[in-house]
């Protein structure tokens, strides 16, 4: 610990003090550590010795919820991929380099909570709040993402996002179908009138969807500016010639596994552009490096390796 810049660990506050590891413990060794763990819930809170697993947490913030009524059954579902550990995990980087940060500033060190379930509550209300940011007995529920004609929709020969949005999107798109005299109307008129009745707004759009193939919509729009986007499968996607061109996938030498399929760093920066330069390690790979710089002798690591302490692979 007396070198380390930062110290981060994803298990449950008591588990963690249990192992003599917690935040108290580590600054005396270490006084301007970063110490940042990711919860399932604030340690100190009344579910701060909860368990959390990612479907947990998306029953209890309510994206679940929110599913079953945009399908328009009322029937909670989880959206098919492990939402809460993935932006949880991001918060969780940036909230780490942000005191890594405060400490290259200010030479402190500090305590930084990265909480599952307050952070995907944060991160699902910043719209869905809706009314109640006026009044406290406004309805909660962004009514755009709740219309259940807010979908993508199917076209003479497939299916696409069709998008128009704005007051110039509207126009555009009711020009390009020779329904001008839609936006005379006052529910359609301005922004506010559409937001009203934005359900029937996507109601025309998806009675009009059918009379044209995909590959014609995608030209008009484009022409007119309106965004759009056909439906991909996940697996269209190691095709897609954006896709390509970015080489986001590529295939590396595993060392137990032979090659796999491995999915690049997204972003791309100027002076330190990211790349993956090892696999994820296997048990105990580096055990033998970490306790010979944290000074335990030769002798003492084959020690710990004849009574099964230390694994290697």
């Amino acid at each position: 610990m007396a070198t380390a810049d930062a110290f981060v660990h994803a298990l449950r506050p008591q588990a963690i003090e249990a192992l003599g590891l917690g935040y108290e413990e580590i600054r005396k060794v270490k006084p301007d550590i970063v110490y940042v763990g990711a919860y399932g819930y604030s340690a100190e809170g009344p579910y701060g010795k909860l368990p959390a697993y990612d479907d947990a947490i998306q029953a209890r913030f309510g994206i679940a919820d929110l599913m079953g009524r945009a399908a328009g059954d009322d029937v909670p579902r989880y959206p098919p991929t492990i939402i809460a550990d993935k932006t949880v995990g991001l918060t969780f980087a940036f909230s780490t380099l942000s005191a890594l940060m405060h400490r290259q500033r200010t030479g402190e060190g500090q305590f930084v909570e990265v909480p599952m379930f307050e952070t995907m509550s944060a991160w699902l209300m910043v719209e869905h709040l809706w009314e109640r940011t006026f009044s406290d007995e406004g309805e909660v529920g962004y009514t755009r993402l709740l219309a259940r004609t807010r979908k993508p929709y199917r076209t003479l020969d497939g299916w696409m996002a069709i998008l128009p949005y704005n007051d110039k999107h509207w126009r555009n798109f009711f020009e390009l179908i020779g329904r001008s005299e839609v936006l005379q109307d006052p529910r359609y008129s301005t922004m506010n009138a559409r937001s009203m009745h934005i359900g029937d707004m996507y109601a025309m759009v998806e009675a009009l969807a059918p009379s044209k193939t995909t590959a014609e919509w995608v030209r008009l729009l484009d022409q007119a500016q309106i965004p759009n986007a056909p439906v991909s499968k996940p697996a269209d996607l190691f095709e897609d010639p954006h896709l390509v061109w970015r080489k986001l996938f590529k295939k590396y030498p595993h060392p137990s596994e032979g090659e796999i399929m491995m999915v690049e760093p997204p972003m791309t920066m100027s002076r330190t552009p990211p790349a993956i330069r090892t696999m994820a390690p296997l048990q105990g790979q580096d055990s033998r490096a970490v306790l010979a710089e944290a000074g335990v002798s030769a002798i003492d690591i084959e020690a710990l390796k004849t009574s099964g302490a230390l694994i290697e692979p």
